[in-house]
């Protein structure tokens, strides 16, 4: 998972998969291929292949994957990761979120703006 403030679409690498929110001000081009969900009541309203296009057009196609959500924004996330079903990235991101959340609360309880960690 990456923060969609810090990634850059034109420079990622094969060896790293990311699951990301899309931006609002990030637009799509050439869409590829449309699979659209079976089911009718499945979240996943759209899943398709497409450029990316911010500041730059980017090169490579994207898997972008489009969430609706009772009460809440659309959710559209960005990937790069072909051999998931939508239903799994979607997982991801909000397993995701709930980490966000847990390392926030953690922060609030022990009162301290920055945490600093050491991995092997």
């Amino acid at each position: 998972m990456i923060d969609s403030t810090t990634i850059s679409f034109g420079v990622y690498r094969d060896e790293y998969f990311f699951v990301t929110r899309l931006k609002r001000n990030t637009l799509n081009t050439g869409i590829q291929e449309n699979v659209w969900p079976e089911d009718d009541d499945s979240p996943i309203k759209e899943d398709g292949l497409a450029r990316l296009v911010g500041r730059i057009e980017t090169i490579n196609f994207f898997r972008i994957i489009t969430i609706e959500r009772p009460g809440k924004d659309t959710l559209r996330l960005v990937t790069h990761r072909m051999d998931l079903v939508a239903e799994e990235i979607s997982e991801m991101y909000q397993s995701y979120w709930q980490v966000e959340l847990f390392f926030k609360r953690i922060k609030q309880s022990l009162k301290t703006k920055h945490l600093y960690t050491q991995s092997e």
